[in-house]
């Protein structure tokens, strides 16, 4: 199941943190625009992050991510994980330049 999100980060030497805004795709009760909390780190290509629901209880599981950043920076792919569940993530730069060229939703 593919699942359209948004990701702001800011980097300061190798820490990563942020937000995270995506559809929601569990539980019983509906948040619009699910919101997270992100904070990891970055090593060489390599990008390592936990994801917090901002409504889940602070012993609530992260979701993990484990990336690789493309050659030009504007790719980021890889598996995220809470618990015994797992799948794989894409994540796309959108710039001024590029935000025109992204595909109206269906």
């Amino acid at each position: 199941m593919r699942i359209e999100c948004a990701l702001v980060f800011e980097q300061v030497d190798s820490a990563v943190g942020g937000s995270m805004v995506e559809r929601q795709t569990f539980g019983d009760d509906l948040y619009p625009g699910l919101p997270s909390d992100v904070a990891g780190n970055l090593q060489g290509n390599s990008l390592l992050f936990e994801k917090y629901y901002v409504h889940k209880d602070d012993d609530a599981d992260p979701v993990v991510y484990e990336l690789q950043i493309s050659p030009d920076g504007n790719t980021m792919t890889g598996f995220w994980s809470i618990g015994d569940v797992n799948g794989t993530a894409m994540f796309r730069r959108v710039t001024g330049e590029s935000v025109d060229r992204i595909p109206a939703p269906r």
